[in-house]
């Protein structure tokens, strides 16, 4: 996908997401910005995440929003839901507020 003409792969960001210290799971959506909803360990915080995260991606790539719920929704097998429509009904926000990242 493109994102002011410049490409970004969501997986990159989700992974990169979920190599910091303290992230249990990540899930990146994009609808007119890039939306991050990231499960933390008790000791993570949302702002330690977002530095860590600007270690390891361009500006550009990196989420516009991060939702921090108590869990994310998995099957059964245990792999994360990416559905927006899953999301939502969880009560996860899935068309953030324009906010701006600091």
């Amino acid at each position: 996908m493109s994102v002011g003409g410049l490409k970004v792969d969501l997986t990159e960001v989700e992974h990169a997401l979920t190599e910091v210290s303290g992230v249990v799971g990540a899930v990146v959506l994009y609808d007119n910005e890039i939306t991050a909803y990231v499960q933390l360990e008790d000791t993570a915080t949302g702002p330690g995440v977002e530095a860590a995260l600007a270690e390891r991606v361009a500006g550009y790539k990196r989420p516009r929003t991060m939702h921090v719920p108590a869990a994310l929704p998995r099957i059964t097998t245990g792999k994360l839901v990416r559905d927006r429509a899953v999301l939502a009904r969880r009560g996860l926000p899935c068309q953030a507020e324009e906010t701006e990242r600091a």
